[in-house]
């Protein structure tokens, strides 16, 4: 019987044992995966403990009361500083109580607004017409009141001025126009050496009064003239472009009848008033008129249209209230 010899080889590895190789690749994956788990595990921990602490502050921040200041309490102060603390830099800037330091300013409520605060305010000579009768308007026309002459001397009895007179009619004239020009003469937004003290010395009662008194007088009958100087006609109907000016007409009613409560007809007006007014119009003493737009017509007037527009208008039959 021939017995075979084996001979082991140097290379080939060990017989293993059943099961080892199995314990080596589970011992494999626990070492890599291992850190992997514990990494991420930290950091969880820190993500909810960071938002942990955002919860806790929004908390603060919803349930603190606010700070309010109410001033220093009375009879305590500042503690007294030592010597040291004195002479240390930024002592005398320490906060007090009173401090905007230690000041938490409230939010301002919010204001409500209504529709009326943005409608236009009622204009005071609106007002002052709801206020007095004609019948003592007449009382002041004729002989005056308190502190008042009588409007009659400048203007006539009627509201008719005298002839020459550098006074308007106001006879026939709108109530409303009437009281409008009151109220500015009391505003200084038209100015005249008589008429502003004596607007100023009228209540808001005597303004009405007086405008509805004058608003019922008949007109000045009609001129002599039907026609006045051409250049005036002319600046009457059709304005003139080249100096940029429209016609009167637009604003005034054809040969200055007058349109609505506050344009006032010039028709029949006395020829002197009616330069006196341009001319104020044209300094700017009278700037009573809506955007300065009488300012604007008046300053490209020449003397001489002033003076034809004034004769025209004067001997123009007035025809409207």
């Amino acid at each position: 019987m021939m017995l075979r010899r084996t001979t082991e080889s140097p290379d080939m590895p060990e017989h293993q044992a059943p099961g080892q190789g199995g314990r080596n690749l589970t011992l494999l994956l626990i070492i890599l995966f291992v850190p992997a788990v514990v990494v991420l595990v930290a950091v969880t921990m820190v993500m909810g403990r960071a938002w942990m602490d955002g919860l806790a502050v929004r908390a603060v921040a919803v349930t603190a009361p606010q700070m309010v200041d109410t001033g220093p309490a009375v009879g305590v102060g500042p503690a007294p500083q030592t010597g040291r603390q004195a002479d240390a830099p930024g002592s005398q800037q320490a906060a007090t109580p009173t401090s905007p330091i230690n000041t938490v300013t409230s939010p301002t409520a919010e204001v409500m607004r209504l529709a009326t605060d943005f409608s236009p305010a009622r204009p005071a000579w609106e007002g002052a017409l709801a206020a007095g009768t004609a019948d003592e308007g007449q009382q002041i026309v004729d002989v005056g009141g308190p502190g008042l002459v009588a409007c009659s001397s400048c203007h006539g009895k009627a509201g008719i001025a005298p002839a020459g007179s550098p006074f308007p009619d106001l006879a026939g004239k709108q109530a409303e126009y009437i009281a409008k020009q009151l109220m500015d003469f009391r505003a200084g937004t038209r100015n005249h050496a008589i008429m502003t003290p004596i607007a100023r010395a009228m209540k808001d009662s005597d303004v009405g009064a007086v405008a509805k008194y004058f608003g019922g007088l008949p007109l000045r009958p009609a001129p002599v003239r039907a026609t006045g100087p051409a250049r005036g006609e002319a600046l009457d109907r059709i304005g003139d472009m080249a100096l940029g000016l429209p016609a009167c007409a637009n604003c005034h009613g054809m040969g200055g009848a007058g349109i609505g409560p506050l344009l006032p007809s010039l028709a029949g007006e006395p020829a002197e008033y009616l330069i006196a007014q341009l001319h104020a119009f044209r300094a700017g003493s009278r700037s009573n008129d809506d955007g300065g737009v009488m300012r604007g017509f008046a300053k490209r007037l020449s003397e001489t249209d002033i003076r034809a527009l004034a004769e025209f208008y004067a001997a123009t039959k007035s025809g409207q209230r």
